[in-house]
């Protein structure tokens, strides 16, 4: 049985945005898991998630869509007391809420090695995918909490928090509402209230910080309630040491708008406090997310580090107050690994492919074609444009070794695209110009294909009007097996894959004939198993069977689509 720890669980919360709060929570988070802690973030900014990019070397995309998070959690207790109060009001009250509220269910462990037993899990805000709007905007919050008792639910889930972390840090969303109030009040044990020195960022702050330490929160059932004061520990952020006067004035202002906070502590460590504790402003960390665990120096005064040290120090009551030493190879690939670039975006694309690939040709090239990029198609013969532009590579093959074969411009090397699973070898030369898009849902595959390009995440509304997606088969099949010996006949396949496609909506009827034992049967056989999943349903019929075994066959063919048939009538002789 895994070992409860009575952990303590700390939200983050700011007023205003822009106060460099998500930064704090990944540092923090960081230094305490160096320290062998068991570490737990949470990305609670519901409406604005981005927790996970200062994690983006330790996080891959797969990890992200795979898994759920806060919303998740929530909304699957949601529709089990909903459920249950349609046939007794009072049922939520008696649900198991601690099944529902566990973490363990949607978290996962960041790729790193922390060693003396650290470790840093992750529950990100929700799965990410074009879902997740609707998923945070239909939630009646009042609803949740006076219908089906959510109240409950949120008390198992901050047990369930401190019984299986040390320290869980919760990111918590900006200004007043519900969802804040779950994480200034509800949640947490301690609240670090992060500021600027504006007029508006210290009020808004000062206010909230002050009402909340006031409070006595009680929480759990009438029989085993419990009571609990928050601390409060206010962190002037953004401090500008260009400009020494009004910082100074600044932190003034805020310590008597915050009269009392800490509270805990002699004047004389009160004083010390708000000497020490404050995040300067640095250029560098404006333009990427970027950990200062990395990238500053250990031990050097007036730095991220530094300040994130000290604030730490203050949130464990002195047990952890310096990040440990780091490998510096390791440091070193880590930091090369946050540096941004700047994709070079190739207005022009051709595209290779083998016969596996054909229908994923065709769904990738759209996608292409809808984001401004010309697109040729290798197979097509589109002469020498085709050969000027940039290749992308569709490997629909087991293996990295089976792909189709690039050429290209010789300063551009080819793209490649993984839809079949494989990943790409270690080591691989062309590993940063590959992506794999198996395993994920249509806006997903298609942003990864957009980053590799070079383009601009997809809206919403991008696959409007798309091809079906390849990686769905269709859910009625009945065809012969594909003949692994077929070769040749391409002008054809693709004669017959634009006549069958020119209808759109529309039914098109596209007939093969010529001489006995010429190929017609192989053709549409090949065709049939090239672009199956192109279709949502695919059925061969044998046309020199009898009437009567063609009727039966349709008829199986209603039953597997769900269309019910009436029974098929004999056929009067003809005379």
């Amino acid at each position: 049985m895994a070992e409860r720890r009575n952990g303590q669980v700390v939200t983050f919360y700011s007023f205003k945005g822009g106060t460099g709060r998500t930064m704090a929570v990944a540092n923090v988070a960081w230094i305490l898991a160096a320290h062998g802690q068991r570490v737990l973030v949470v990305d609670w900014d519901l409406e604005s998630p981005g927790l996970h990019r200062f994690f983006r070397p330790f996080i891959t995309d797969s990890m992200l869509a795979g898994t759920g998070g806060v919303i998740d959690l929530i909304r699957r207790y949601e529709g089990a007391a909903r459920k249950a109060s349609l046939v007794d009001p009072g049922a939520p009250g008696r649900l198991d809420h601690a099944r529902y509220a566990r973490v363990s269910q949607e978290a996962f462990s960041i790729k790193w090695e922390f060693g003396n037993g650290g470790v840093l899990d992750f529950l990100s805000a929700g799965r990410h995918n074009h879902h997740y709007s609707r998923s945070i905007s239909g939630l009646n919050w009042d609803d949740f909490y006076e219908e089906l008792d959510g109240d409950t639910f949120f008390t198992a889930l901050r047990e369930d928090m401190k019984a299986n972390y040390d320290y869980t840090l919760i990111d918590s969303r900006t200004g007043l509402s519900d969802v804040a109030d779950i994480c200034t009040v509800h949640l947490p044990d301690t609240l670090v209230t992060c500021f600027t020195l504006s007029e508006q960022g210290i009020d808004g702050a000062a206010e909230v910080a002050q009402a909340i330490s006031r409070k006595t929160i009680r929480s759990g059932p009438p029989s085993t309630r419990s009571s609990r004061r928050i601390r409060v520990l206010p962190v002037p952020m953004r401090i500008d040491p260009a400009e020494l006067k009004k910082a100074e004035t600044g932190k003034l202002v805020a310590k008597q708008r915050f009269a009392g906070l800490p509270e805990g502590l002699s004047e004389t460590d009160r004083d010390q406090y708000w000497t020490t504790v404050e995040v300067p402003y640095r250029a560098f960390y404006a333009y990427e997310e970027t950990l200062a665990t990395f990238e500053d120096e250990r031990g050097q005064p007036g730095t991220l580090l530094a300040a994130f040290e000290t604030m730490t120090g203050y949130i464990t009551k002195g047990a952890v107050t310096r990040l440990p030493p780091m490998n510096q190879a390791d440091r070193a690939r880590v930091r090369a690994q946050f540096v941004r670039m700047a994709a070079l975006v190739d207005s022009e694309l051709t595209l290779r492919y083998d016969r596996n690939g054909a229908v994923w040709a065709e769904w990738i090239g759209w996608i292409l074609r809808e984001s401004g990029i010309r697109v040729h198609d290798a197979a097509g013969a589109a002469g020498a444009a085709a050969d000027v532009a940039r290749h992308l590579v569709i490997n629909a093959g087991d293996s990295d070794a089976g792909r189709p074969i690039a050429a290209g411009p010789p300063d551009r090397p080819p793209l490649v695209v993984h839809v079949a699973g494989n990943q790409p070898p270690v080591g691989s030369s062309d590993a940063v110009n590959t992506t794999r898009i198996s395993g994920f849902d249509p806006l997903v595959a298609a942003d990864r294909i957009l980053r590799l390009v070079g383009v601009a995440p997809p809206a919403p509304d991008l696959l409007v009007g798309a091809p079906r997606f390849p990686a769905q088969p269709p859910e009625v099949v009945q065809a012969p097996v594909r003949n692994l010996r077929f070769t040749g006949r391409e002008a054809e396949l693709d004669t017959l894959r634009e006549r069958l496609s020119e209808g759109g909506e529309s039914t098109v009827l596209v007939g093969l004939h010529g001489l006995g034992g010429i190929g017609k049967s192989q053709l549409a056989i090949e065709y049939a198993n090239r672009y199956r999943n192109s279709y949502d349903a695919v059925w061969w019929i044998d046309a020199d069977a009898t009437t009567a075994e063609v009727d039966e066959q349709l008829q199986q063919f209603g039953l597997r689509m769900g269309i019910p048939c009436p029974a098929a009538r004999p056929r009067p002789r003809r005379r």
